[in-house]
């Protein structure tokens, strides 16, 4: 028979707590291992992706979001199926930010283990059930956008200033021009029962301008404006929620685009040049 004194009891006690520290601290179980992903690439949209964020999922289960370039860490180990999803910011807000819905996802079956960096560059494209409504780079003969009668501003063609090909849209109010806008020449279907729709867009610009839809029901033609833009030095990327108004409107039939410029500053000219137009839904 074995007696324990007070003295055993408590080195005893000691010695656990001590070994249950030491496996808290050093548990191999629990030394990550990290995934590294620097961009994320459209196949055939290479330079006017705008993506921010990475989606990212193991095994079917939501693992976080990340802003890119990202690295983080992944407990889980041995093999698994990690999934890639492109993340927005939609409208340009920060706050607001989405994985895209018009773009696959990115798949590939791994081993993780402890402190190894997986270094993923993951290459999408648009899924093939994607609806391009209206498509508009401004590298054919003419245009699909053009001037309602109150604009005294203008809109043109340039090759100086161009985000990708050979030409880009230029609007342009002088000093003393005090409105412009232009809208698409033909009218869209567009689908209101909660689909998501998105009007994607590069642009620069010295000036605030705007961005809307027309509604057209069977008694009424609403002009909606979404969203104004601030100035941009360099050239940007936007995805622009359209489905919001649109299932406002449970009654619109067609509808057109809209971009427009109120000039409030008398002493600068305004300049805004638009590429990569497209409606998608």
């Amino acid at each position: 028979m074995i007696f324990f004194t007070k003295k055993n009891i408590l080195f005893l006690s000691l010695l656990s707590i001590f070994t249950y520290s030491c496996n808290l601290i050093n548990p191999d179980e629990d030394i990550p291992g990290y995934i590294k992903i620097d961009k994320i690439s459209v196949s055939n949209d290479p330079k006017s992706s705008g993506l921010t964020d990475v989606w990212v999922n193991i095994d079917g289960d939501l693992l976080g979001v990340y802003e890119l370039p990202a690295q983080f860490p992944v407990l889980d180990k041995g093999r698994h199926e990690i999934m890639i999803r492109a993340g927005i910011k939609v409208n340009g807000i920060a706050a607001s930010r989405s994985f895209y819905p018009f773009f696959n996802s990115y798949k590939i079956d791994t081993i993780i283990q402890s402190e190894q960096i997986i270094k993923l560059n993951p290459v999408i494209k648009y899924r093939d059930d994607v609806h391009f409504v209206w498509s508009e780079n401004f590298e054919q003969n003419g245009s699909s956008l053009e001037k309602i009668k109150e604009s005294n501003g203008t809109i043109s063609f340039v090759n100086n200033n161009v985000y990708d090909g050979y030409n880009s849209a230029r609007i342009f109010l002088n000093k003393s021009d005090t409105l412009f806008e232009c809208q698409t020449i033909n009218l869209f279907d567009l689908p209101n029962d909660r689909s998501p729709i998105f009007f994607e867009m590069n642009y620069k610009n010295n000036n605030e301008f705007y961005v809307g839809i027309v509604i057209y029901t069977q008694t009424k033609i609403i002009h909606n404006p979404i969203i104004i833009l601030n100035k941009s030095e360099e050239w940007n990327k936007i995805f622009i929620d359209l489905a919001s108004t649109v299932n406002n409107y449970t009654d619109g039939i067609k509808y057109q685009l809209f971009i427009g410029a109120v000039n409030n500053n008398e002493e600068t000219d305004t300049e805004i040049f638009l590429d990569n137009l497209k409606i998608i839904y």
